[in-house]
């Protein structure tokens, strides 16, 4: 027997249109070319370990193509105590396209320029700015110059190292009356040596840090804040026009936009478009929500002037039509951390709507897996995707699947 969803085969039983939460979630990924498969993988498993972790037990469909430049799920959710349903249509936008191309243009000598470049704006141009970040402002200067520090230390270990290893070893072997042609076989073993160790040392940096992908994520995000790229424009106003399609057409009581890493910046212009687009929109209809999970929203603001987009920002920070989640870990070093998403836009505190929470990631894992995380930049910042190890706080799959509407992001500890 098979199960008839609203929009197509999903199982083995009826779905009753009536029953439960029915739940859209548009997903916009960061600044990543692997496509959508990345995405489904992370939900399978969020899903097998959801009962267990926080009580629902989730189904999902396989994943399909949903028109241009999207692929869809579909989730049906079900509370293990009080067998309340939910059913949730998740679609992730993608764009991974765009940064696939990206990635292919720009070689790792221009990313190195890159990094210093972006370490020498903000020294001459936004001191004073990062300062009243505070902390977090010190950490995200510390974090810039580290990147293309790292690879210069790989270049010094594999060309002085080179040339003084050769020379030292070279000059050992004579003083012990070795001949040239000794001299040059031990040199050159030695060279041999400090060219293995440039590359053990960037194996074990890049392993731990990522720093091609960071340092990628640092150039766009600078190129574009500096107006020398765009910020997905053409394809934010096709997310934007889907979305109010979708609005327009479903009989979901809420819309959920989540917008991860970068993502969180193409989620500010496309529902700022959208807004604008369809003013009943939080006037009648779905409750719309969305969330922004590892967000560098003040970062961005911080290394460029985008007038059009802080535009974009201030009306979803500051507006009654719909309900703005941020949540960012103090300590998630590829993003803005505890900054304010307002930051020094000039909006008044008692104007501002966005609900800012920790993930308290230390709280929701175990020691040994946070311990991890703290040591894997990467994997830190794509934790807000994964399911909690304890059953409360921050759980991206309690979120997706919480049989009522959301008031808030976080679970607390029972």
């Amino acid at each position: 027997m098979t199960v008839e969803t609203r929009s197509g085969t999903f199982g083995s039983e009826t779905i009753e249109a009536d029953t439960g939460i029915r739940r859209d979630v548009f997903y916009i990924h960061g600044l990543d070319p692997r496509g959508p498969r990345v995405y489904e993988a992370l939900l399978k498993e969020g899903a097998q370990k959801s009962e267990e972790r926080v009580g629902r037990r989730l189904t999902l469909s396989p994943r399909r193509k949903a028109g241009q430049h999207a692929s869809r799920l579909e989730i049906r959710a079900e509370d293990v105590k009080t067998g309340r349903p939910a059913s949730i249509d998740y679609v992730i936008l993608r764009w991974d396209d765009l940064v696939r191309k990206l990635w292919t243009s720009i070689g790792p000598i221009d990313l190195l320029r890159s990094g210093f470049r972006v370490f020498a704006f903000i020294l001459a141009h936004r001191r004073e700015q990062l300062r009243r970040f505070g902390r977090q402002g010190l950490s995200g200067l510390g974090a810039i110059i580290v990147l293309p520090c790292t690879i210069l230390i790989c270049a010094l270990i594999a060309t002085l190292g080179s040339w003084a290893a050769y020379a030292l070893v070279s000059a050992l072997v004579a003083s012990l009356g070795g001949g040239g042609a000794l001299q040059t076989a031990f040199g050159l073993a030695a060279v041999a040596g400090a060219l293995a160790g440039a590359v053990a040392f960037w194996r074990f940096a890049a392993g731990r840090t990522n720093l091609l992908w960071l340092l990628r994520s640092l150039d766009h995000q600078f190129a574009t804040a500096q107006g020398e790229r765009d910020l997905g424009v053409e394809r934010t106003n096709l997310f934007a026009d889907r979305f109010v399609e979708r609005w327009r057409a479903t009989d979901s009581e809420e819309i959920v936009v989540v917008g991860h890493s970068f993502g969180a910046l193409l989620l500010v212009r496309m529902m700022a478009r959208a807004l604008r687009e369809e003013p009943e929109i939080g006037r009648r209809g779905p409750r719309v929500v969305i969330l922004t999970l590892g967000q560098t929203i003040p970062f961005y603001n911080v290394l460029g002037d985008d007038a059009a987009f802080r535009e974009d920002l201030r009306l979803l920070g500051t507006t009654d039509r719909l309900t703005f989640f941020d949540v960012t870990s103090g300590s998630d070093p590829c993003s803005s951390c505890r900054v304010p998403i307002l930051q020094d836009l000039g909006v008044p505190e008692e104007e501002v709507r966005i609900i800012q929470r920790e993930p308290d990631f230390h709280d929701m894992l175990e020691p040994d897996s946070f311990d991890y995380i703290r040591m894997h930049p990467l994997d830190f910042h794509f934790q807000y995707l994964k399911p909690s190890e304890r059953g409360f706080r921050f759980d991206y799959f309690e979120l997706l699947s919480r049989p009522e509407r959301l008031t808030s992001a976080v679970r607390e500890a029972p």
